[in-house]
């Protein structure tokens, strides 16, 4: 899923939607503006959406899996280890997703809680957890 977006948008998708990071935080971690985080952050999703939306059959059961076909060639690209498919697992952990997914829509509620609380002016971390991620990825 992540491999349908570039570096920059990769990056920017791992540091609002996975690790939560506000835009001011994500910006600084880029080292871009917060208004360019967002833009980045919007396309990212977009592009994550519609990959899921278009192809995915957990995303969208009106859908057929195509990870079958995909695999492959993501192992032969060395973008996948075959060895580590953690993704991968029994039909029963797809039959699961429905549950999953009623999982996230509660996960959604909390995280615009935490989105208020974000808000106020005074609520930011001190530690430099911008200088943190970048030490995790570096370039």
């Amino acid at each position: 899923m992540l491999l349908c977006l570039d570096p920059p948008h990769r990056m920017a998708y791992i540091l609002g939607e996975i690790m939560g990071l506000d835009h001011r935080t994500g910006a600084e971690v880029l080292d871009i503006s917060p208004a360019a985080f967002r833009k980045r952050m919007q396309r990212a999703r977009d592009g994550v959406i519609g990959l899921m939306s278009g192809r995915c059959g957990l995303f969208d059961p009106a859908n057929p899996c195509r990870c079958h076909k995909r695999v492959p060639v993501a192992i032969e690209l060395g973008r996948v280890d075959p060895h580590e498919l953690v993704l991968a697992g029994p039909i029963e952990q797809a039959r699961r997703f429905p549950r999953v997914l009623d999982e996230i829509r509660r996960l959604d509620e909390a995280e615009r809680a935490g989105a208020l609380y974000r808000a106020h002016p005074k609520a930011h971390p001190k530690a430099d957890l911008a200088g943190f991620v970048r030490r995790l990825f570096p370039d």
